[in-house]
């Protein structure tokens, strides 16, 4: 069985930017800056590094930058899009010159963390979850992987090690400034209240609204986006309860991408969902990685279904990593029979990585 991984659950384009980024969104509003979007950080952080308004592109909507013509456009400089710099408000730089696309990095260090002192639950763990490549985590139960993705959260601190994001120790980010990096999907998605999907979505944009938290129209675009890129958006005026359970992951999916993150986390995605749902949602999150550039770690018990969808593995047992890298490396005999303690027999699929049957 050969599955191709990009053929099921989410529209295909080729340009490496979301075909909903013509729907001509206006840009965000900064409040010391009227000309561009700039995701600002919290008075006690540094200045996040890239290009303004690269968060808006994980969403599909090109960033206004000063010197680009959609800019001038949307703040009127000029006549005809032209300014004083020159012809359609830009410099001296070569018109076909593309921005260099922004590469976050997650990278853990010798993680250990223990529940109780005499009793480690991670032992030194140490992985990079890079932009534009979709990792998975694997192992049977007990194995510390919920763990390991509580401490990338932030929500565990580990008791050894470092966690850094883009170079900076993850414990420094205010909780606001983590979410514009990075979001999280939970395993199973619930609301304690009968917020419809559009308010779920709406939540998502908790980072970049005011101290008042208002909802302005460019929250609620975001959002729209969010939910077609998901294709829940014509479940907006539905609650969780009145979903099946891919309709809700996906919405939660589309919460997440709310916050315009540049990682994204999701805790076993799949696992109550039946074969069809499990494709739509791997080929989700393997098109938010190699199409909008972001870093993806899924925590997961389907191994064959993310093994043919990942470009990385990292295999966990009993707190440590067995075995990483690209699955057509990993995926042998032996490591898997010593990973899960069972026989294991691997079967041709066609390329690469071969197809896991387990017997007691």
């Amino acid at each position: 069985m050969t599955q191709d991984n990009r053929s099921t659950g989410v529209p295909e384009h080729s340009t490496g930017v979301s075909p909903v980024s013509h729907m001509g969104v206006p840009p965000m509003q900064n409040e010391s800056d009227d000309k561009t979007f700039a995701l600002q950080p919290d008075a006690e952080e540094e200045k996040p590094v890239g290009r303004k308004g690269e968060g808006l592109s994980r969403l599909g909507i090109v960033p206004f930058q000063d010197d680009s013509p959609m800019a001038t456009q949307a703040t009127g400089e000029g006549s005809h899009g032209q300014d004083a710099r020159g012809t359609h408000g830009r410099d001296a730089r070569a018109t076909d010159e593309a921005p260099a696309p922004q590469t976050h990095v997650l990278e853990a260090c010798g993680l250990t963390f223990s529940y109780r002192p005499d009793r480690p639950v991670l032992r030194g763990v140490s992985f990079t979850a890079r932009a534009g490549r979709l990792l998975c985590v694997l192992g049977p139960n007990g194995s510390g992987k919920t763990t390991l993705l509580r401490c990338l959260l932030g929500q565990l601190k580990p008791t050894a090690g470092q966690l850094k994001l883009d170079g900076r120790d993850v414990g420094k980010f205010s909780a606001r400034g983590l979410a514009r990096l990075l979001a999280y999907v939970p395993q199973f998605p619930q609301s304690a209240f009968a917020f419809t999907v559009q308010e779920l979505v709406l939540m998502g944009r908790f980072a970049h609204t005011g101290v008042m938290g208002l909802t302005t129209e460019q929250d609620l675009a975001v959002a729209k986006l969010a939910m077609q890129m998901t294709h829940c958006l014509e479940l907006a005026d539905r609650t969780l309860e009145e979903l099946s359970g891919g309709e809700a992951q996906c919405v939660m999916i589309a919460r997440a991408l709310a916050q315009q993150p540049s990682l994204m986390l999701l805790d076993e995605p799949t696992s109550h969902l039946d074969l069809r749902n499990q494709l739509l949602i791997y080929n989700m999150m393997t098109r938010l990685a190699h199409d909008w550039n972001m870093a993806v770690v899924c925590v997961s018990h389907d191994i064959n279904v993310a093994a043919q969808h990942a470009d990385d593995l990292l295999l966990m047992r009993q707190g440590e990593i067995l075995a990483q890298g690209p699955p057509g490396e990993v995926m042998r005999r032996d490591i898997l029979e010593k990973l899960y303690n069972v026989e294991i027999e691997l079967i041709n699929s066609g390329n690469d990585v071969p197809l896991v049957v387990a017997r007691m």
